[in-house]
């Protein structure tokens, strides 16, 4: 059984699209903003946590990117630091990922690497054929999850000209090649 995850990770509602075996799913995963951020961190992490540990050793994740915003620079900070304990724990229990910058996720999914919301759940219903509307976290989570399936030669969508560039700018890690930890 192979897992792969797309993930919109972000503190208020994170959106997680999963294929296992050619099942596609999608959640969101809510946060209340009264909880310390380490809890809300954990709490994310588990969610995802217990997705590999029905599969484990054959689970893959792609995050979407951090974006940097000049005028919401506290807001990016956490997202920053949310991503950091989401990426350690992916490392430390040895399932690779990928991260995939927004503007790429955004390009592949809507031909404009600075679409709205409503055009990346659109173009989701309309080229990943959907029979329901996700919520704007899961409709990145399922372009995430289009673009690894991709890479993977298991496309669920038609490529685009826009897609092929997108698809370029990302750093792909070797599924079977994590290298042991060694601690000294």
């Amino acid at each position: 059984m192979t897992t792969i995850v797309g993930g919109d990770v972000a503190l208020a509602a994170t959106g997680l699209a999963v294929w296992r075996d050619g099942e596609m799913s999608v959640r969101t995963i809510y946060t209340p903003s009264s909880a310390p951020p380490e809890a809300r961190w954990a709490h994310i992490g588990e969610k995802l946590w217990a997705i590999n540990a029905a599969d484990p050793g054959q689970t893959f994740v792609t995050l979407e990117g951090v974006f940097a915003s000049p005028k919401a620079v506290g807001n990016s900070l956490k997202l920053a630091m949310l991503q950091g304990a989401i990426r350690q724990g992916l490392w430390y229990r040895r399932i690779p990922f990928a991260v995939v910058d927004n503007t790429a996720v955004k390009l592949y999914a809507t031909g404009y690497g600075r679409a709205t919301k409503l055009e990346m759940i659109t173009a989701a219903v309309d080229r990943l054929k959907l029979s329901y509307r996700p919520d704007e976290h899961q409709a990145d989570g399922l372009w995430l999850l289009a673009m690894t399936l991709d890479h993977f030669a298991k496309p669920i969508c038609d490529m685009t000209e826009t897609g092929v560039k997108a698809m370029a700018g990302t750093k792909w890690p070797d599924f079977a090649a994590m290298p042991p930890v060694v601690w000294r």
